[in-house]
């Protein structure tokens, strides 16, 4: 699983293209024949550019996707998103934010259902 922020390289040659919008992917990887295939991915709508820092992180059946750095070469402010998912690729949540990807590039899921309240 990875995160393909749609962002040219900026280390790798060649450099590859920029689409301007990103998609979390899984892929199935054939180690004896060296192929990579798609299994699944996620384009958020309306579609979301995150060029810089974005993640993914599967818990279970629900996906849990940062947008870390949405409208980072746009106008306007930069925003961070984060988005919950089911395996359907239901919307469980979703919560944008003034910022950037140093506010959440590592965001991780955590799990509340065990959390005591005193």
């Amino acid at each position: 699983m990875l995160f393909d922020n749609g962002k040219e390289s900026l280390v790798q040659s060649p450099v590859g293209a920029t689409r301007y919008y990103s998609a979390p992917r899984k892929y199935q990887i054939n180690l004896t024949n060296m192929i990579a295939t798609e299994t699944w991915h996620y384009e958020h709508s309306p579609a979301i550019w995150s060029p810089i820092c974005p993640s993914i992180y599967q818990d279970g059946t629900s996906y849990l996707i940062d947008y870390a750095s949405e409208n980072q070469w746009g106008s306007g402010p930069l925003y961070v998103r984060i988005v919950g998912i089911d395996s359907a690729k239901n919307i469980a949540f979703e919560y944008r934010y003034p910022g950037n990807w140093g506010t959440s590039w590592n965001t991780s899921p955590i799990h509340v259902e065990n959390l005591i309240f005193n």
